[in-house]
């Protein structure tokens, strides 16, 4: 979002606050301390288990690296999304034609289903082959179903 007194580098937009930490660090940072702080609460009960210590600690380790990089990246993304927005407005009233990029639907299932067939697929890695197979074949449905409509726009 652009206009007088709106810089998008400083997150200047009705959901971003001007300043300070992106909400998807926050959500990591949070999520990364509390895994650590039950890490060391699980390692001090647990006895001589250490597979869920170091399980706990390593999901939280990851979790601050994702904060950290958010902290770091998501502006400099935002503010690039800002610009193309802005340089597809200008060649459209212009009459030029435009490339519009990558378009993904918003309102699409497939999404779902993606996510289902994965699923399916990994509970098959415990389970055995008859979660496997119907898992990727679900999978590869809703990948070739996602793209199709992401080529398609007038079906959204």
């Amino acid at each position: 979002m652009s206009g007088p007194g709106v810089d998008a580098r400083d997150g200047g937009s009705p959901l971003e606050p001007r300043r300070g930490v992106p909400t998807e660090a926050r959500v990591f940072g949070i999520t990364g301390v509390f895994a650590l702080v039950i890490a060391v609460i699980y390692g001090l009960t647990s006895g001589p288990e250490p597979a869920g210590t170091v399980a706990l600690a390593a999901a939280g380790v990851f979790g601050l690296a994702l904060a950290v990089f958010f902290t770091r990246s998501l502006r400099d993304v935002q503010h690039d999304v800002v610009v193309a927005e802005e340089a597809m407005e200008e060649a459209g009233a212009a009459g030029e034609e435009t490339d519009e990029g990558l378009y993904l639907p918003e309102t699409s299932i497939w999404p779902f289903f993606m996510g289902l067939g994965a699923a399916l697929t990994f509970a098959g890695l415990a389970f055995g082959l008859w979660f496997i197979v119907p898992g990727v074949a679900l999978l590869v449905h809703a990948v070739v179903g996602f793209a199709s409509q992401s080529r398609d726009r007038a079906s959204v």
